[in-house]
């Protein structure tokens, strides 16, 4: 008699797994652009551009507590983000 074992735990921590990395790899690009395009006066804002993946949510900002004010005035995050779709879509299309 043949035995069937549910892998579905592993299927799902590799799925997870891969989507991580995916969204490493594009928040590494935008994060880079954004560094690229953010205004600089001091650098302060462009050195705190982050990102962090983790349970299929990729988060990039910064912890300056003006960011989110030149983003409204000259914005830097959006347009990365706008920038590298197509990076997006070729990350989780592999």
């Amino acid at each position: 008699m043949a035995k069937i074992q549910d892998n579905t735990a592993n299927v799902l921590q590799e799925l997870e797994n891969r989507v991580t990395e995916a969204l490493s790899t594009v928040g590494s690009k935008i994060v880079a652009t954004a560094k690229r395009i953010v205004p600089v006066d001091t650098g302060a804002l462009q050195r705190s551009i982050e990102d962090e993946a983790s349970e299929g949510v990729l988060m990039i900002g910064s912890d300056k507590d003006y960011a989110a004010k030149i983003e409204i005035d000259q914005p830097y995050l959006r347009p990365a983000l706008m920038e590298n779709l197509d990076a997006i879509a070729k990350a989780f299309r592999e």
